[in-house]
């Protein structure tokens, strides 16, 4: 199916609301890459990027219990992971206040092609959608008008 990138665009811009987007990956090049395609599509936002999912985590906990966005903010979370991986990541967000983890829209972006792994996703209440790498501006714009 093809997208119409062009409408999903001008809604965007008529939406007004600040956007944001965290990524935890272990992978820098993979990071960059998201940081790259997000700016190329939707131009200066706020991202953060995090190579530790623990720091991730910390920062989401602190930041997060202080303020409110008034936009959505969408974290793209890896599975494979060295120390800790998205799973685990996902069994820590659980823990985390309420009012936390209801900011934030949690897609899975991985270059697992394992079937379990998608149905893992599919059935975890915080994870919105299974995307594999790498990010596409499509699906980015898709995300984007979802939010």
């Amino acid at each position: 199916m093809k997208i119409n990138t062009s409408i999903i665009e001008k809604s965007i811009s008529k939406m007004g609301k600040p956007l944001r987007f965290i990524v935890v990956d272990d992978d820098p090049l993979n990071n960059f890459l998201c940081t790259t395609i997000i700016k190329q599509a939707l131009g200066e936002i706020r991202i953060q990027t995090f190579v530790l999912p623990e720091e991730g985590l910390r920062a989401i906990a602190s930041e997060f219990a202080a303020t409110t966005p008034n936009g959505p903010v969408i974290l793209l979370l890896d599975i494979n992971m060295p120390a800790m991986n998205g799973w685990q990541f996902l069994e820590q967000f659980d823990k985390l206040e309420e009012n936390i983890k209801k900011q934030l829209k949690v897609y899975i972006l991985s270059s697992s092609v394992d079937y379990t792994d998608k149905e893992k996703a599919a059935h975890n209440k915080y994870v919105v959608d299974y995307l594999e790498k790498p990010l596409k501006k499509d699906t980015l714009l898709s995300i984007v008008s979802a939010a």
